[in-house]
């Protein structure tokens, strides 16, 4: 008889352990940012809202230690965020929260830095860390050590408003049923049963984006679409169906408007926080 016991379970790799961390700590982070949290306070907050000590809480920022699914689910909750939300295309995967210094103008912005400068001219636009905080600045006459090149800068100031979403669908109690969700988020969203409705009111309105179902009675959406793109070459446009892989959709026709039109696609039942989630990254990116 064997009575030799069984060989403990393997530890979990290194190398993909130290990515699922550093993958949740980049999120977190980008989470925190948008809650306007300073970089300096994010252990301390992540320690008092988990009951964990700074230094562990320290270690899941860095990445160095691993995140359980239900800390996750708990920041991304007390921030008003759900998971979709925290991992939706990495919202902040290659991009640094900054401060744009310009005379006695103070702006938060999104930041991609560049390589170190090893040398600039006065006038050039550089970035500067000083600890986890970024800073954008034009460069005088005297050198600034540390200094990076700026790849890529976005000033997007929050809106006044709301976004404002229009949402067609034939079945318009799918329509009103999703506007009502994206109104529980804090948009604002009208539902429209048929294209007639909807280009009335655009004679006297305006939206932020669109959801439009692309089986429609008069037949698909691609001429509506192709006029609401015309209209507004970034607008985000999302297309509406439950019939994908069906004999009621021809799906080259559904994927060329997509690609032509540089469409967002939503299946059937979709909920608003799924929905809302892709628009926001669709804001982000225009």
């Amino acid at each position: 008889m064997n009575t030799r016991s069984a060989a403990p379970a393997p530890p979990p790799e290194p190398a993909k352990a130290e990515a699922q961390g550093s993958l949740a700590a980049t999120c977190i982070r980008a989470l925190l940012d948008r809650a306007g949290l300073p970089r300096h306070r994010h252990s301390a907050h992540i320690g008092g809202l988990l009951s964990l000590s700074y230094h562990q809480a320290h270690r899941r920022m860095t990445g160095i230690a691993p995140w359980s699914l239900e800390e996750l689910q708990t920041v991304a909750t007390h921030h008003g965020e759900t998971l979709v939300d925290l991992f939706g295309e990495q919202k902040s995967a290659d991009y640094e929260t900054a401060l744009l210094i310009a005379g006695p103008l103070r702006v938060t912005c999104r930041l991609w830095p560049g390589q170190p400068l090893a040398q600039h001219r006065p006038g050039d636009l550089i970035a500067i860390k000083g600890g986890s905080e970024w800073v954008v600045m034009v460069a005088g006459d005297t050198p600034t050590p540390q200094a990076c090149t700026v790849r890529r800068l976005i000033i997007e100031p929050k809106p006044d408003r709301p976004r404002r979403f229009a949402i067609l669908d034939d079945d318009i109690d799918v329509a009103r049923s999703l506007a009502a969700g994206l109104v529980e988020l804090g948009f604002e969203a009208t539902a429209f049963a048929t294209e007639a409705q909807l280009e009335a009111a655009l004679q006297f309105d305006s939206f932020d984006a669109y959801v439009v179902d692309w089986v429609l009675p008069t037949g698909t959406a691609e001429a509506l679409v192709a006029k609401l793109r015309s209209q507004s070459a970034t607008c985000p446009i999302a297309l509406l169906t439950g019939k994908a892989g069906t004999k009621d959709v021809d799906e080259k026709a559904l994927v060329a408007a997509i690609e032509e039109h540089g469409l967002l696609f939503l299946q059937k039942p979709v909920t608003a926080s799924i929905a809302a989630s892709q628009f926001s990254a669709a804001f982000a990116n225009r």
